[in-house]
């Protein structure tokens, strides 16, 4: 509680910004100082979820709604929307898995696979993830494809870099990992085959700092 945030309006408009409505958040308090817009939290999330407010807000003619997300407490992170997400990519095996579509759910039983036939794509693969918005980013979790049958997880990828970008021509790398085998699990286990249900079913790739970006790269080699 008692967190907050304040945004620019980015306005020629010469009225004065108010609100039109705070729909569904009686724990989100906004003042208004000229362009400047200030959002706080006035009570703590003891959900188990993420909560959020959308807030209208109104400048003459104009109208533009902001949404506040409150995390939970505890919560060191939040997941963003990804529904709207597209991925692009130098190949894709688009009848096995699932193809790019695939990289933006929760079942794991779906992936995309690199391209093999008629004829396979060298090293490196590239994804290029639009994310249809700028948004902070401070960890990315890429999970690993899983077959329910026997419970494996796969440890295919060997190594993967990240790069961000806010035009889509500037890449920075901004994390990666590397999943070399054998490799050994918390319980003392040896890892020898790309297989096994002891592989982490998620790689949590936690950035030095937050960047800002619109576009992600993802690099296999």
């Amino acid at each position: 509680a008692n967190s907050s945030t304040t945004v620019v309006a980015d306005t020629d408009i010469p009225s004065d910004i108010s609100v039109a409505s705070n729909s569904g958040a009686d724990w989100c308090e906004v003042s208004i100082n000229g362009k400047e817009i200030t959002l706080t939290a006035t009570a703590d999330n003891t959900d188990s979820n993420y909560r959020t407010a959308n807030i209208v807000l109104s400048c003459g003619y104009r109208q533009t709604t902001l949404t506040v997300l409150q995390k939970f407490n505890g919560q060191e992170f939040l997941q963003y929307d990804w529904t709207r997400w597209t991925a692009t990519g130098n190949g894709v095996q688009a009848n096995d898995g699932g193809g790019y579509p695939s990289l933006f759910t929760e079942d794991r039983g779906t992936f995309w696979h690199s391209a093999y036939s008629p004829a396979p794509v060298a090293l490196p693969y590239i994804l290029d993830i639009d994310m249809q918005e700028e948004l902070e980013c401070a960890m990315f979790h890429i999970g690993r494809r899983h077959y329910s049958g026997n419970g494996n997880n796969y440890g295919t990828v060997k190594t993967m870099n990240i790069y961000a970008s806010t035009d889509q021509e500037n890449y920075e790398k901004v994390g990666g990992f590397t999943f070399a085998l054998p490799w050994t699990a918390p319980d003392g286990t040896v890892v020898d085959k790309a297989t096994s249900p002891l592989i982490p079913a998620y790689e949590e790739i936690k950035l030095a700092s937050p960047v800002k970006a619109r576009y992600i790269r993802l690099e296999i080699t």
